[in-house]
């Protein structure tokens, strides 16, 4: 199973932005390799100008959208430096006022985690979104963050991401909780 609750601030932690719930079913294909089906919830807020030209959407008013996502994650070790080549697909369902919309994207991440020592790491991230209709170029994600192992399938983060737009460029402070329990059977020893 994965579960992950993630809070998005903008203006030094002053202004609320996104809400990002999510939830998938993993089956493990290898020891390195995951595939996930699974289903987000994210309510964002429209109030900077970002929004001013979505269409149906008031300025200030937030956008309610409901995704499910495919994804493969192939995880490789060099020394104690981990990394993670995340490879998914979103179906995206968005009400911008009264006209709902679908849209359809991938996305492309490469992930790096060093730990510092037991308890904490450093996690760095890049990540490509590209539309499948209109504008190829969605946007690039660049994420550096501290995290803390609550314990081995419970960690929090807290980080700085640069997210990337056709002309804009938001600096956003990043406060995430991931659960990742493992739920197959051990096998036995004997």
């Amino acid at each position: 199973m994965h579960n992950e609750a993630q809070f998005r601030y903008y203006d030094l932690g002053t202004n609320f932005n996104q809400v990002l719930l999510r939830a998938g079913m993993n089956y493990h294909a290898t020891n390195n390799s995951l595939i996930t089906l699974g289903f987000a919830y994210i309510d964002t807020d429209t109030s900077f100008s970002d929004f001013e030209s979505t269409p149906g959407a008031e300025q200030g008013q937030n956008i309610p959208e409901r995704r499910i996502f495919e994804q493969f994650i192939k995880k490789q070790r060099w020394g104690s430096l981990a990394a993670e080549h995340r490879f998914r697909l979103e179906q995206r369902f968005l009400t911008p006022g009264d006209t709902p919309k679908t849209e359809h994207r991938t996305r492309y991440r490469i992930q790096l985690t060093k730990p510092l020592n037991e308890r904490f790491f450093i996690n760095a991230y890049n990540e490509l979104f590209v539309n499948l209709q209109d504008d190829w170029f969605g946007q690039n994600r660049a994420y550096a963050a501290l995290g803390v192992y609550l314990n081995q399938a419970f960690n929090f983060q807290m980080g700085y991401l640069r997210n990337d737009f056709n002309g804009a460029t938001f600096h956003r402070l990043q406060l995430a909780v991931f659960w990742n329990a493992d739920l197959r059977t051990q096998k036995s020893s004997n």
